[in-house]
């Protein structure tokens, strides 16, 4: 799993883990699968009220893919093009108005934004590679040192999380 900091992305120049204090503790991306232009993900959201999972679902287009959190009732067209921290705030701010309030809206958008540079959206038209499962939520990692770099690049992830061995990364 990857633990991260939800924040407020919605706000300009809030790119940074000090949006909002994480009251409960940090949020887990729990699992991404992905094949045949699909991609199913697990989130644990324990930072703001009561911890719950999380459903996120996508299915990978040309321009803007289809992300839905059916938990939510919620789905949006996410433009995976831009692999920038505008991507994040544009995420959020299509979640905002699908109907979600702001802390799910900029949960939601991180966990995508994590996910995408777990399963390398940005070249994944390019190269054809289908990776039937990135991890697990038995803590599996599948992916190679591009991909950690990646995920770990992210201002919102926590690469040094404890766990039951601390000289082990955190899944």
């Amino acid at each position: 799993m990857i633990a991260f900091s939800t924040t407020n992305v919605l706000e300009a120049g809030s790119s940074s883990v000090e949006g909002y204090n994480d009251v409960d503790g940090p949020d887990f991306v729990l699992s991404v699968k992905y094949g045949g232009g699909r991609c199913v993900s697990k989130v644990l959201v324990t930072s703001f009220g009561v911890p719950r999972q999380l459903t996120v679902i996508m299915v990978l287009g040309g321009q803007a893919d289809i992300v839905a959190v059916p938990e939510l009732y919620s789905s949006a067209y996410v433009p995976w093009h831009s692999a920038s921290a505008c991507r994040i705030s544009e995420t959020a701010q299509a979640f905002l108005n699908a109907g979600l309030c702001e802390r799910s809206a900029s949960c939601v958008a991180i966990a995508v934004d994590i996910i995408y540079d777990a399963i390398d959206r940005d070249f994944i038209d390019y190269s054809g590679i289908l990776r039937d499962c990135i991890f697990t939520s038995s803590g599996m990692m599948e992916l190679n040192a591009d991909c950690k770099e990646r995920v770990f690049w992210n201002d919102h992830v926590f690469s040094n999380f404890p766990c039951v061995n601390e000289d082990e990364i955190p899944f």
